[in-house]
């Protein structure tokens, strides 16, 4: 070719089909002049250079590697660029536990010979358990140097939660034993408390209850069963129950359990109580009879309602009225109940040894019952 030109344009060539590019010359002096031999000085390649993003395992880290299932795990990512181009698309995929559920995606800028911004995420590990992976993979549309650079993992750890809930069981305020009497129209609370973030819902929960050989499985969708619950940090599940119950013996069995599976004992909760519809006051004794220096009068109260007042009277033998006490009604329970005297008279006086007489009153909506036993104060 005679008269080459200065410039040689080759941006006719597609870079991503020919990806190398070889020169060949081939020097012919037509001339044939042997005084003034040919000569190529100089040869120029004007072109652009590439970008390079690359990970390092350095730049994708957790601000907590270890922690309990349901607490969060924040992921921070950075990326580099060691080419001379900036690499302004380059698109990060975050990938958790293998390379087919995309959790996070996100399209970055990097300057040519630096780091970029941090990429930061919130990884919920509700259901997440032990070793967990995250993968991160670039890619970008224009071409760079090299694509191996452009993966990178890291890993994290999710405990278990193994520690019990606790649990608690109340019928109208107060926690009972076997064979205590209940109102009919008791308010039973069962209280779960956690100390994990994990959310307890009503699938935890079995309520059971039995009455006169029939059992039957407690529904939520039943307009006497109630639940609230109070988020972490102060984990706690309360399912109320508000029943109308018949006279006779019942039984209520609870299971319950937090969201990691963990059972609050190694059986259920059993209470065993008896309902009485008609309202009356009976067992009434003071104990310990005879009394040294104190007593207390002790009575079981049954029925839908409670007394309007209880008023306990001490007489003498001759039936002078020494002590008289009404009360509260907000003391009373429906079952047992216990009221202390401290063997001393209205005006505070220490009483003399001796048989006296007390007397029970208690005032219902619908009666009046009044009860008149003895006790005996000794030295």
């Amino acid at each position: 070719q005679t008269d080459i030109p200065a410039d040689l344009n080759l941006s006719n060539i597609d870079a991503d089909t020919y990806q190398y590019l070889k020169l060949h010359f081939d020097l012919t002096d037509s001339s044939y002049n042997t005084t003034q031999p040919m000569e190529l000085r100089s040869v120029n390649f004007d072109y652009q250079t590439l970008p390079d993003a690359y990970f390092v395992r350095d730049d994708l880290n957790f601000e907590q590697d270890s922690l309990l299932q349901g607490f969060p795990v924040t992921m921070n990512f950075q990326s580099r660029n060691y080419g001379e181009l900036s690499a302004d698309s380059l698109r990060l995929d975050f990938y958790l536990n293998g390379l087919d559920t995309i959790i996070y995606s996100s399209a970055i800028n990097i300057p040519p010979d630096s780091i970029s911004d941090e990429v930061t995420y919130v990884i919920e590990t509700n259901r997440l358990l032990f070793e967990n992976e995250i993968r991160v993979l670039g890619n970008q549309k224009k071409r760079e140097y090299f694509y191996f650079n452009n993966l990178i993992d890291n890993q994290f750890f999710v405990a278990r939660d193994s520690v019990r809930p606790q649990f608690n069981i109340t019928f109208d305020g107060v926690e009972i034993i076997d064979g205590d009497i209940v109102s009919s129209q008791p308010e039973v609370v069962i209280t779960l408390e956690d100390e994990s973030p994990l959310a307890i819902d009503t699938s935890y929960f079995t309520l059971v209850h039995t009455f006169d050989k029939s059992t039957k499985i407690l529904r939520f969708a039943n307009p006497d069963v109630n639940f609230a619950y109070t988020p972490y940090p102060e984990s706690r599940a309360i399912v109320t129950w508000t029943p109308e119950l018949e006279d006779g013996d019942h039984i209520l069995e609870v299971l319950a359990k937090d969201a990691s599976g963990n059972f609050f004992d190694s059986t259920s909760s059993r209470n065993k109580f008896s309902v009485f519809t008609e309202n009356d006051i009976t067992d009434i004794y003071n104990y310990p009879n005879p009394f040294k220096d104190e007593t207390h009068f002790t009575f079981l109260l049954k029925g839908t309602e409670k007394p309007n007042e209880i008023n306990i009277k001490i007489y003498t033998i001759a039936g002078r009225l020494i002590w008289d006490y009404n009360v509260p009604p907000s003391e009373l329970i429906t079952n047992f109940n216990k009221i202390r005297w401290n063997g001393r008279d209205q005006d505070g006086d220490e009483i003399s040894n001796g048989v006296y007489f007390y007397k029970v009153i208690a005032k219902f909506p619908d009666k009046t019952k009044t009860i008149t036993q003895k006790l005996a104060k000794v030295k």
